[in-house]
């Protein structure tokens, strides 16, 4: 086997042995102290995953190195390494507590583990693992000569090829650097940086070149001058394509990173994924006008319309992320198909309302997917100094390019390219959304390009959109879905299961009364539900279920109300100040903010226990999950069903859940003037 793996297997066996040593003296230190302690089981909990980690690593190394068999000293120590792995496995699991196993119990395991494991019989383990680590230790020194032998060999055989070809190559080198400043002083630098190359091939070939650099063909230089070009040509026109490679790639990556934004992603991360089966009836192709048909052959705007809470953005995120989707898509495209997605979000950041936003967003994910578009649809920053393509981009730069952008997705000059854009939230734009609408009732003109959007049935949206056929009005067609979640949530609580066991009918029609109520906004019923699970969790009977529902308002804002009005007071200032701050700064938190919030209080200690954890930043520990856990409670009980918590599985861990309100409708609720918490 080659001597590098064989070191690299070796390592791992001396590895092995050592963990298994330090479990042994482990073993030692328990039986001393007659029962362990939680620190000799955090010791024997990494030792045990080690060891684990350890016997993975040399039983693949040992299977996918063919010669290990020609190296017998090492194959016997991996076999006796191996033989001794059970015996450090069972002492391991004799001596390891089940978990949340009581004082009493722990001790007994404890017992039985020593039990098995006499003095005399660690004694013997230990001598025989400090004896083989002693044998791996030896190899392992042999195993390492041979490498330094054979890497010495190899720079002798090096040394001895690179005085054959130094003369050669000192020989050459002044006459090759004299053409090359030539050939350098006659290249235009313009070029270079428009991307065009020099053809050295056509260099190389001609009978003129070597006159054109000042050499005569006659010259008895023009022989060592044509065979010192014929062996570097190649090379210098490598190089060059490479440097005209690399300075366009540079291009390319600095204006893809002038049109990127931090919160290009936020919104879609907070945006809650539909409950299972939702919305599978969207690729329905049995419907006249369906979303199937029109993903599949047709062009122009898909207006997918709903009232407030009803579901678009779930829906839209729902259409992102099915393959459907894209596979549709595709047989529309004949497999060139790129898509991009925006979701305005109002109470978030300009750019997260903006037309700059949306513009920004679509170019990024289109030139991102599509790089050689870059100097067609950016030209201006494509031919702009260095430093000009990291500017800040304006509405006319982005409006241009986005004219470019059409342009060469028209099917006449660029057949191959096609676009489908997924916009969620018109409504939530800030600017003039009638501008918006004309912007992409244009770009939708091209028969390259298909827009879906997601908006309320306001007036503006209406008249541009509703006298087509290629529209849904959600709230019409979520019953099923809706009567679903409902029936699931519900029967997720045994409590529930037990009631609907013994009176079935009233059990459903109690589901059935909550899809009715609806009309098919699934934010109500998400409050709903959650308000029915906490009168289980009071053991509350059907009957007293159906009144918790007839008293629940079904106006939206009138039900914020009442949330807000079951905060208790102990909390109530607290969380004024929580919505307070979510309100001004129009993103989401996340929950590791919020204890520094809590500083501002004059109440709270001036060196609180609770961000002791901080102390031990940036490294996080069970102490760190367990406080943010301990937070997330608290924000919970304080704020009721007011806010919204969402995993970022990209962020860091101490940062991966994010705070924000639960819906578009309670901002809209808390800028009321008359919103009394808000106030306090």
């Amino acid at each position: 086997m080659e001597v590098l793996a064989a070191i690299s297997l070796a390592g791992n066996v001396a590895q092995f042995l050592g963990y298994g040593i330090s479990t042994v003296r482990l073993a030692s230190q328990i039986m001393r102290s007659v029962t362990g302690t939680s620190k000799h089981l955090t010791e024997l909990e990494i030792i045990s995953t080690d060891i684990t980690a350890t016997l993975e690593a040399i039983q693949k190394e040992r299977q996918s190195s063919s010669g290990l068999e020609r190296d017998e000293v090492l194959h016997e120590l991996v076999e006796q390494c191996l033989d001794l792995s059970r015996e450090i496995i069972n002492l391991i699991n004799g001596l390891k507590v089940k978990k949340n196993a009581r004082p009493r119990i722990m001790e007994g395991t404890y017992k039985v583990g020593l039990t098995v494991y006499k003095k005399k019989e660690l004694e013997h383990l230990s001598g025989r693992l400090f004896d083989l680590r002693t044998q791996v230790t030896s190899h392992l020194i042999v195993l390492i000569e041979q490498q330094q032998r054979d890497i010495h060999e190899t720079l002798r055989r090096f040394s001895d090829s690179n005085e054959k070809y130094q003369d050669l190559f000192d020989k050459h080198l002044h006459v090759v650097m004299g053409y090359l400043d030539k050939i350098s002083n006659k290249l235009d630098p313009h070029e270079v940086a428009d991307g065009k190359t020099a053809d050295f091939t056509t260099v190389q070939s001609s009978n003129g070149f070597l006159e054109s650099v000042g050499i005569d063909d006659g010259d008895e230089e023009a022989e060592d001058a044509q065979e010192a070009l014929s062996s570097y040509i190649d090379i210098v026109d490598h190089l060059y394509r490479v440097e005209l490679g690399a300075h366009a790639e540079s291009k390319r990556q600095s204006i893809l990173e002038s049109l990127r934004f931090s919160q290009l992603h936020e919104r879609e991360l907070l945006i809650p994924k539909a409950h299972q089966q939702t919305f599978e009836w969207i690729f329905d192709s049995t419907e006249e006008f369906s979303f199937n048909d029109w993903l599949r052959s047709r062009n122009g705007i898909f207006w997918v319309a709903g009232k407030a809470g009803s579901g678009k953005s779930s829906l839209m995120r729902f259409i992102t992320e099915h393959p459907t989707t894209f596979k549709l898509l595709s047989q529309w495209a004949d497999g060139n198909i790129t898509v991009a997605k925006h979701y305005f979000w109002n109470p978030g950041t300009a750019l997260q309302k903006s037309q700059e936003g949306l513009l920004r967003t679509c170019l990024l994910q289109i030139l991102s997917t599509r790089p050689h578009l870059i100097p067609a649809i950016c030209a201006d920053r494509w031919a702009a100094p260095y430093a000009a393509r990291y500017s800040p981009w304006t509405r006319s730069q982005l409006l241009k390019a986005l004219k470019s952008l059409k342009d060469t997705a028209d099917e006449s000059s660029n057949p191959h390219l096609k676009l489908c854009l997924l916009i969620d939230g018109l409504d939530e734009y800030e600017g003039d959304h009638v501008e918006l609408i004309n912007i992409l009732s244009d770009l939708a003109e091209c028969s390259n390009i298909k827009i879906c959007v997601s908006s309320r049935p306001w007036l503006d949206f209406s008249d541009a959109f509703d006298g087509s056929p290629w529209k849904i009005y959600l709230q019409d067609l979520t019953r099923q879905d809706i009567s679903r979640y409902v029936q699931d949530k519900l029967e997720e609580d045994e409590r529930f299961k037990r009631l609907q066991s013994k009176n079935n009918t009233a059990a459903s029609d109690l589901i059935n009364d909550v899809t009715i109520r609806s009309e098919g906004v699934f934010l109500w019923v998400f409050l709903v539900v959650r308000s029915l699970l906490r009168g289980l969790r009071n053991q509350d009977d059907l009957a007293i279920l159906r009144q918790r529902l007839e008293a629940l308002p079904v106006d939206l804002s009138a039900f914020f109300d009442r949330i807000l009005d079951s905060i208790e007071d102990v909390y109530r200032q607290r969380t004024a100040r929580l919505f307070l701050a979510l309100s001004s700064a129009r993103r989401s938190f996340p929950v590791l903010s919020f204890f520094f919030l809590d500083l501002d209080d004059p109440k709270y200690p001036a060196d609180p226990p609770d961000l002791a954890f901080l102390k031990e930043w940036p490294d996080g520990d069970t102490r760190s999950f367990e406080a943010l856990i301990t937070k997330k409670r608290q924000l919970v009980a304080q704020c009721k069903d007011i806010i919204h918590i969402a995993s970022d599985p990209k962020a860091p861990v101490l940062f991966g859940e994010r705070v924000t309100f639960l819906h578009r409708t309670v901002v809209d609720f808390m800028n009321k003037d008359d919103t009394s918490l808000a106030s306090q």
